[in-house]
């Protein structure tokens, strides 16, 4: 246990020493931070489900989980935890019945603002279950959902629900081959937004309309910083657009298309424009605002 930081890493594998752990995670007042790096046996899995409705002092939780219903458990129990702000359960292939379960408890919960469910194969199913939830919890504020095979169904739920959701602050749901359709969905969203300020929408798939009609989009938004469009086909319409937006929007601090100002001059071919376009979207001419080409 690190008591300067109030947190506690553990690779429990025996009952008894489960045991002592299930008891630490409910009375020790001082733990704030509780991280299991691997599986937990059925066995520590059941005492800490247990151990959690009483928790008061814990903050933040990280868990993995075995292939059984461990993880339905674990968020069932947290319906009756009020103190964890903060849950990261990334690779932990919970699916979708797990992502339900899960979406359950963000209709209940009233206390957790940052969640992390990357790389856990949810699929549509999972993706439309977590959107509808959080059209109507108002707590959540940080939001990882990235690497889930979401699909086109899953990614339109979770980019109207910039056009309701008026407490999420960022939104990472990038590497799901959404296509189109979400991006023009997205760029909609960001019209009216005034609460998002950073998005990941990192290899997407979306064309370079896709991306183009996104940075058209912003014209008129001040909240963004942050915008991640990397892996996607970034083209010249891409680089125009922003070159437009970058000369008005100065909310836009960090910008990430994955390109060099190289490939900026073959994409625009004419050098004055492509010098430009480089200018206007290059980290060198605008230190301040931090705008990364290259990944």
């Amino acid at each position: 246990i690190n008591r300067s930081s109030r947190s506690l890493m553990a690779k429990p594998t025996h009952l008894d020493l489960a045991s002592k752990f299930a008891l630490l995670c409910k009375d020790d007042e001082e733990l704030k931070s509780l991280r299991i790096d691997e599986p937990p046996s059925q066995e520590l899995a059941k005492l800490i489900c247990e151990a959690l409705p009483g928790a008061t002092h814990l903050e933040s939780l990280a868990i993995q989980f075995r292939s059984d219903d461990s993880h339905v458990k674990f968020f069932e129990a947290l319906h009756e935890n009020t103190s964890v702000t903060e849950l990261r359960v990334d690779d932990c292939n919970i699916g979708a019945t797990g992502a339900v379960a899960l979406s359950k408890l963000l209709l209940a919960n009233t206390t957790l603002t940052h969640l992390q469910l990357s790389g856990n194969n949810i699929g549509s199913v999972g993706g439309l279950a977590i959107a509808d939830a959080l059209t109507r919890n108002t707590t959540l504020t940080r939001l990882w959902i990235g690497n889930n095979r979401i699909g086109t169904d899953g990614g339109l739920a979770l980019a109207n629900l910039a056009c309701t959701n008026t407490s999420l602050t960022v939104l990472r749901f990038g590497n799901n081959p959404y296509g189109d359709k979400v991006a023009l969905a997205m760029a909609e969203a960001l019209e009216t937004n005034t609460t998002l300020k950073e998005i990941d929408l990192w290899d997407c798939n979306f064309s370079d309309a896709g991306c183009a009609a996104i940075a058209k989009s912003l014209q008129h938004n001040y909240t963004l910083a942050d915008l991640d469009l990397q892996s996607n086909a970034i083209g010249s319409g891409t680089i125009q657009a922003f070159g437009e937006l970058l000369k008005a929007n100065m909310a836009l601090r960090r910008l990430h298309l994955g390109i060099d100002n190289h490939e900026i001059s073959q994409l625009l071919r004419d050098p004055a424009r492509a010098a430009w376009a480089a200018m206007m979207v290059g980290a060198d001419t605008k230190p301040a605002r931090e705008i990364d080409l290259q990944s």
